[in-house]
C-alpha cells in the first residue's frame, strides 16, 4: 500500500513540475505604429527558447508566448519600424529603431548585462516593458 501511495505522490509531483506557463508581455512607449516587433525568449544559457512577431497599435505591442517551463529567462526585443527585417543602427552601432530587455535593463555605451534582464517563471506572468528609442 505504501509503495502504491508512494508512486501516485510521486507522478503528481513529476505532472506538476512539467507544468507549462503562460508569458503575456506589453510593450510601450513604441514611437511608430508601422512595422513588426520582434521579440526572443532566451533561457540562463542566453540561448533563444521562442521567438514571436507581433504588431503595434497605438503605441503598444502585446504578445504572449506558451508553453514555457518554470526557469529563469529574459526577454529581448526590438520594434522593425519600416519592416524591412533588421534593427537599423546609425554611426557607430547606434539603433535607430526601438529595442529593450525585461526588467527595463539598459545597457550603458551597449546592450543591457544579461543578468540585468533574468528573472523567473513559476506560473502564467505578465510584464510590461518600457521601450528605449
Amino acid at each position: 500500500m505504501k509503495t502504491i501511495i508512494l508512486s501516485a505522490a510521486l507522478a503528481i509531483f513529476s505532472f506538476a513540475s512539467m507544468a507549462q506557463n503562460t508569458l503575456t508581455i506589453k510593450i510601450t512607449d513604441l514611437k511608430q505604429n508601422s512595422g513588426i516587433v520582434y521579440v526572443s525568449l532566451l533561457d540562463a544559457k542566453e540561448e533563444s527558447v521562442q521567438k514571436i512577431k507581433g504588431m503595434v497599435s497605438e503605441g503598444v505591442c502585446t504578445v504572449m508566448l506558451t508553453d514555457i517551463p518554470a526557469g529563469t529567462y529574459a526577454v529581448q526585443y526590438y520594434h522593425d519600424a519600416n519592416s524591412n527585417g533588421e534593427m537599423d543602427t546609425g554611426m557607430f552601432g547606434k539603433p535607430e529603431e526601438g529595442y529593450g530587455y525585461s526588467n527595463d535593463a539598459r545597457g550603458f555605451m551597449g546592450p543591457a548585462k544579461f543578468e540585468d534582464q533574468i528573472f523567473e517563471i513559476t506560473s502564467d506572468l505578465q510584464i510590461t516593458l518600457k521601450t528605449v528609442n
